[in-house]
């Protein structure tokens, strides 16, 4: 959705620009990206946990492809790595910081 806004701020820029208009300045719009990044972070690795963990606690061994599996571990790790430390270093809300841990 945040590229899909990014071009539409580029589009909308054009424009103004073509009926000579002065620009919007939608530099909150980049802001917001930065500040939602973590969380979003956060947010697809528990959802992508979540639902592989099921596959792997009730689905057959055989069935697990193990290449997808440890990427799926290892960047996770890295993702909630990086979460974990930019909230601590924000003072984020400790319900926030459990979830991430």
């Amino acid at each position: 959705r945040m590229e899909k806004a990014d071009k539409s701020v580029v589009d909308i820029n054009t424009k103004e620009d073509l009926l000579a208009r002065h620009r919007t300045d939608y530099s909150r719009l980049g802001r917001s990206k930065v500040t939602f990044e973590p969380y979003c972070g956060l947010w697809l690795t528990v959802r992508t946990w979540h639902e592989s963990r099921a596959l792997w606690q009730t689905g057959h061994l055989s069935n697990v492809d193990a290449e997808v599996l440890q990427r799926e571990v290892y960047d996770g790790c890295n993702v909630l790595s990086r979460v974990l430390k930019l909230f601590q270093e924000e003072q984020c809300p400790q319900a926030i910081l459990d979830v991430a841990e």
